[in-house]
């Protein structure tokens, strides 16, 4: 039987595992590139409700649409270091996870991993 604790602690390691895959990290060059089409796709639709809802002029339209492509790149940053960041803590909680393991249950935990990570990559 697992610990409450080490339960836990998988659990958080799952969820932390489904944020990181829903803001998009760990993903491959080819998908982050999807999800930026996915975010360009988005601003237009927002620009052009604000078109609409706003009554935007011509000009008014073109500095908004400025403002969202200097704060995609902003975004675009923070995800890449966030990317990064997320990585450090994944490995550091792994290695702490292991660490309260019996060889055995490494063992599952290893295959539990690999599962889990073949899961998100079918998303």
């Amino acid at each position: 039987m697992i610990p409450v604790a080490l339960a836990g602690a998988i659990a958080m390691l799952f969820c932390g595992a489904v944020f990181a895959d829903d803001m998009g990290m760990g993903k491959s060059e080819k998908e982050k590139a999807t999800m930026e089409q996915k975010m360009v796709k988005k601003q237009a639709t927002r620009l052009d409700m604000m078109t609409d809802k706003l009554a935007l002029t011509p000009t008014q339209k073109d500095q908004v649409s400025t403002i969202f492509k200097g704060t995609a790149e902003q975004k675009k940053a923070l995800m890449v270091k966030m990317d990064a960041d997320m990585k450090d803590i994944r490995a550091t909680e792994d290695t702490q996870i292991k660490a309260v393991l019996t060889p055995e249950q490494q063992t599952k935990y290893d295959q539990m991993m690999i599962e889990h990570r073949a899961k998100m990559d079918k998303r």
